[in-house]
């Protein structure tokens, strides 16, 4: 069995009670949603690699964005040579407040805008699934 913990950071960026998300294209992952984001790269710190990220990924540079929290996701999945695999993605996640959209065609993804009960009935990766009733949970405790 291969085991792999992997650092990495996401953004959340909201229009109204609309989540940005990204449909992934992989053999593993097809169809299913994600946060734009990804692994903080040796000599990285988490904010580059968010706006790394975020530029390479769809295309939007980010301003500013503040820490919201971290989550820890553990689960299984078959790797594309068809061995099992068990991860651990240990993601700090910010909250996008300023960005500008960058013109060109080199974007990996296009930014998709979802409710919550749109993500809960898409497949999604686990970090997203986390991240949703966790949002809802605080929404729910503080009635905003």
């Amino acid at each position: 069995m291969n085991v792999s913990t992997r650092i990495c950071v996401f953004g959340l960026l909201w229009k109204d009670d609309m989540l940005g998300v990204i449909e992934l294209k992989s053999v593993s992952w097809d169809g299913f949603l994600h946060l734009p984001g990804g692994g903080v790269e040796f000599g990285e710190s988490p904010m580059q690699a968010l706006m790394r990220e975020w530029e390479e990924e769809v295309g939007i540079k980010i301003i500013q964005a503040v820490p919201f929290t971290n989550v820890s996701v553990c689960f299984n999945r078959t790797a594309e040579d068809g061995k099992h695999q068990s991860c651990h993605t240990i993601g700090m996640i910010y909250t996008i407040e300023k960005y500008e959209t960058l013109s060109g065609d080199q974007v990996e993804y296009e930014l998709l805008w979802k409710t919550a009960e749109q993500i809960q009935a898409t497949p999604c990766m686990p970090i997203l699934g986390s991240l949703v009733r966790e949002c809802a949970i605080r929404k729910n405790n503080h009635g905003s």
